[in-house]
């Protein structure tokens, strides 16, 4: 726990002059705010494996800009597993609060939403968080943390096994350098800290509850994102690995795709 405190006080020392971004970074998390009445369109595509098992899942995002200072995100994905039909997954429904934002300093944004059970093995939960993005000449950051999320409910597993997730503290931070115009490659960490949850087995007629245990996952990030001069259209793709044993995934490879019609020649 000493290194993750001192490990987020480099971070914060790190963020302190320069400008945000409009588009958002992979995850769609920033300190930045879309704009009063402006609307973003998100399409993404991951693949990923974890002991050999695949999967691969549609996102699909819209976003709108409430007021200067609040911006509403929408979020479901489109899953399959292992070759199966795909089947609605991971709906998202979020506020985002800006804080603060100096002319040439940091911005600041609170997030806190909600996950919306749509199949038998997802569970109801919230998340808070909070984002933190700045630029030092031609790099910039986003740093966030925040609990991503709290479980309120079971998810059913099938075979009487019923899960309940602990709390989930999330720290990630993602690096931007500009080697051109319209082409920007990108690097990062997250780390996930679960902690203890529940799991309830029903054997006949017998109900009992189990702890599981905790623990830390790495994942690390590589990518590139490419944004067409004069364009109100960003790519990005990612490839990004787990390096430790409760990691979500051994490797994922991801393709995105942000429409931001209002601002073509936003900040990305």
């Amino acid at each position: 726990m000493k290194k993750i405190i001192i490990l987020l006080i480099m971070i914060m020392g790190l963020l302190t002059a320069g400008f945000t971004q409009v588009y958002e970074p992979l995850d769609m998390r920033s300190g930045g705010m879309l704009g009063a009445g402006n609307l973003r369109f998100v399409l993404d595509w991951a693949y990923q494996e974890n002991n050999s098992v695949g999967s691969s899942t549609f996102d699909f995002g819209l976003d709108f800009g409430v007021g200067p200072s609040l911006e509403w995100q929408n979020r479901i994905g489109y899953r399959s597993v292992e070759g199966s039909d795909y089947q609605w997954a991971g709906w998202l429904e979020l506020l985002k609060f800006q804080l603060g934002h100096a002319e040439n300093g940091p911005a600041y944004a609170l997030g806190t939403g909600i996950y919306i059970p749509v199949r038998k093995s997802e569970s109801l939960g919230l998340l808070a968080g909070l984002y933190i993005s700045s630029a030092i000449k031609d790099i910039d950051f986003d740093f966030n943390i925040g609990f991503d999320p709290f479980y309120l409910t079971y998810a059913d597993l099938g075979n009487g096994v019923k899960v309940r997730n602990g709390h989930d503290l999330k720290i990630d931070l993602r690096l931007g350098y500009k080697i051109l115009p319209f082409f920007k490659i990108l690097g990062g960490f997250r780390l996930d800290q679960y902690f203890d949850g529940k799991q309830k087995i029903t054997i006949g007629d017998q109900e009992t509850t189990q702890t599981i245990d905790g623990g830390a996952a790495w994942n690390f990030i590589l990518g590139g994102r490419l944004k067409p001069m004069d364009y109100p259209i960003v790519f990005d793709t990612s490839i990004s690995f787990g390096v430790s044993s409760r990691s979500e995934y051994d490797w994922q490879l991801k393709f995105g795709l942000q429409f931001q019609p209002q601002s073509p020649n936003a900040e990305w």
